[in-house]
């Protein structure tokens, strides 16, 4: 067992660069690497309610490693929390454990967690609901006082 193997705890595919030559020439999602980083969201400034929908990454990079020991190509939605910090709003959100996070930092443009801080334009409460819209779309709802 290779030490890769042993890492990621899954066994080497012995078919994977025929998979992995179909796809390797595949440009990068600029707009899927910039989810990675928590770069794709909207405010909404609602009546009483502020609003940032935050796009989740769902695709792993493309990367051969992907293929050699045939993990998900699909993400598991990330774990979002909220918080308001002094006068701004800080969002967190963290890849769940599992095989994919363990490539982390290993492979480019493939962070684990992303943080977010918004200033915010009111004094608010600290009462924040967060909302999956979806399982790659999620509401931060800040209520206003």
């Amino acid at each position: 067992m290779s030490v890769l193997e042993t890492f990621l705890g899954v066994k080497r595919k012995s078919d994977w660069q025929e998979h992995w030559e179909a796809v390797k020439h595949l440009p990068e999602d600029l707009q899927e690497r910039d989810r990675r980083y928590g770069r794709v969201f909207k405010v909404f400034d609602e009546e009483g309610v502020f609003v940032i929908r935050i796009d989740l990454p769902s695709k792993a990079p493309n990367h051969p490693w992907i293929y050699q020991y045939s993990l998900p190509k699909t993400l598991t939605p990330y774990k979002v929390t909220a918080q308001v910090q002094k006068e701004n709003l800080e969002i967190f959100a963290e890849m769940p454990d599992g095989p994919l996070k363990k490539l982390c930092g290993l492979i480019n443009s493939f962070p684990d967690r992303f943080h977010v801080c918004l200033p915010l334009p009111f004094v608010c409460m600290q009462e924040i609901d967060i909302v999956f819209q979806e399982p790659y779309v999620v509401d931060v709802c800040l209520r206003k006082p």
